[in-house]
This record gives C-alpha cells, structure tokens and sequence, in this order.
C-alpha cells in the first residue's frame, strides 16, 4: 500500500497557473462542491487580482484560502509533448 502524505505550503499563484502545471477542477468534484458561477467568480477573481496586464509574477498578494493541488505527473508530460 503506498502512503501519501498531505502538506501545507504556501504557494505563489504564478506556480500554480504556469506552464509546468494543467489546472483543472476534477469532473468528481463538480458536481458535489462547484456550479459554473462559482468556478467562474474564481477564476474573475483571480484575473482582477492579477491586474489588465496579466503580469502574475508582479501582482499583489492574493489570498485563494485551502486549495488542494494533486501532481499529475501524467498530464504534466502530456503538456510537456505538445
């Protein structure tokens, strides 16, 4: 049986939002925790906090609360292909 184990770590956005990643809030979660208008009042958040320019790795401190980031290292090397 292989352990996982959970860590807390603060992360810039820009880490989270970059190319080595693929953001994707996971079909099995949607229906339980997400409607449309939620995932799109975060996703408008997270571009105001950015600012017009976009420039994530200038922009002002942005608080996202818990969020739960799962290495697919999968979906990683996909992106990495194309």
């Amino acid at each position: 049986m292989i352990r996982h184990t959970i860590e807390a770590n603060e992360k810039p956005i820009l880490d989270i939002f970059c190319d080595k990643y693929l953001f994707s809030i996971p079909s099995y979660q949607r229906p339980y925790a997400w409607t449309t208008e939620q995932a799109s009042d975060l996703l408008d958040d997270i571009t105001t906090a950015c600012g017009a320019t976009g420039d994530v790795a200038n922009a002002n401190p942005y608080f996202l609360g818990s969020i739960v980031l799962i290495k697919n290292l999968f979906a990683v090397r996909a992106c990495e292909t194309n």
